[in-house]
């Protein structure tokens, strides 16, 4: 039985992969064409499972998060380069140094992660496959949990659908999740990653930039994709580097299956420059030539929780990005 598992899981792991590659080629014919990029397709209706406005748990979350997606992306104008916030045309200028339109960006990642409050660190390597054309990316991720003991994972938004699965050994079902709430946060992931991809975070007909009062180190990225808007608030120090990421619409699941609303926050450090040829280091022409994308190399992800305290839960180190055209 666990055999039989194992396989259907890789099978699961991989078609979300092709879904993602295929939707990835169709964003970039569109964008090539100058079309808007067409809305996620309907999500199924729900057969045996409850509707999810029935859930007391999830009810007062679920008011602001439509449950059909389907006509759930914006259609605004590309915001023009001279309404950037300054902070952000600082970023984008010294990110994105290479004008070729990439369709999908592959990021290896080693690092550790926290499965709760009270556990303690758990050795990981992952790999991220990001769209940054439209939001939709696969991230898959195996932990050690103990000797001999393992977990794997996959968290994907393909086609305004989100889903997170993990499998002890890769075949004995450990956790999963879906529904409006992860694929809200699933959304918020997608633009808090995005600085690892950064040609996602240039203005478009589904991301815009707005200033934060007061503060011009300071910028709030909108994005309009599949459901209610969400936004982050990005910080960038004085040379142009993203530094921080707060978002109060990422939302925090709890052991009794609700979910919870707070401020979630992302550091960023260890910035480099890497080419964007097929094996990924970077080039003598493209260092002679600064091409490639200048990115973060460490990415720590965590909580403020409701006593003020702060758990760091991930921390994860970028070791490899290359792209396909």
């Amino acid at each position: 039985m666990c055999f039989f598992n194992h396989r259907r899981y890789s099978a699961e792991r991989e078609a979300r992969v092709r879904e993602l590659e295929v939707q990835a080629s169709r964003a970039a014919a569109a964008a090539e064409r100058g079309d808007a990029p067409p809305p996620p397709p309907p999500r199924p209706a729900p057969t045996s499972q409850p509707r999810l406005d029935r859930d007391s748990l999830r009810a007062p979350l679920l008011d602001a998060i439509p449950e059909d997606v389907s006509d759930a992306v914006a259609q605004h104008p590309v915001q023009p380069w001279d309404e950037l916030p300054p902070c952000v045309k600082t970023f984008l200028s010294k990110s994105v140094r290479d004008g070729r339109r990439f369709k999908l960006f592959t990021l290896l990642e080693t690092g550790r992660m926290k499965l709760d409050t009270k556990g303690g660190w758990k050795q990981t390597e992952a790999v991220q496959r990001a769209c940054p054309l439209e939001p939709a990316f696969v991230w898959t991720a195996s932990a050690s949990l103990a000797p001999l003991v393992s977990v794997k994972g996959c968290d994907s938004f393909v086609n305004g659908s989100g889903h997170c699965s993990w499998q002890l050994w890769g075949s004995v079902a450990a956790a999963a999740g879906g529904g409006p709430e992860v694929e809200q946060s699933l959304r918020v992931r997608w633009l808090a990653e995005a600085p690892c991809f950064p040609t996602a975070l240039q203005p478009s007909r589904f991301l815009r930039w707005e200033e934060v009062p007061g503060e011009p180190q300071q910028a709030e990225a909108v994005l309009s994709w599949g459901g209610a808007p969400v936004r982050a608030t990005f910080t960038f120090d004085r040379w142009g580097r993203v530094a921080r990421c707060s978002s109060h619409d990422f939302l925090r699941r709890l052991p009794d299956g609700s979910f919870e609303r707070g401020e979630w926050q992302v550091a960023y450090s260890g910035h480099m420059l890497f080419g964007l040829s097929p094996q990924g280091p970077v080039m003598q022409e493209e260092i002679a030539t600064h091409a490639g994308v200048f990115v973060p190399t460490n990415v720590e992800a965590a909580w403020v929780l409701p006593d003020g305290s702060r758990w760091v839960y991930v921390q994860f180190t970028v070791s490899k990005v290359t792209a396909s055209l």
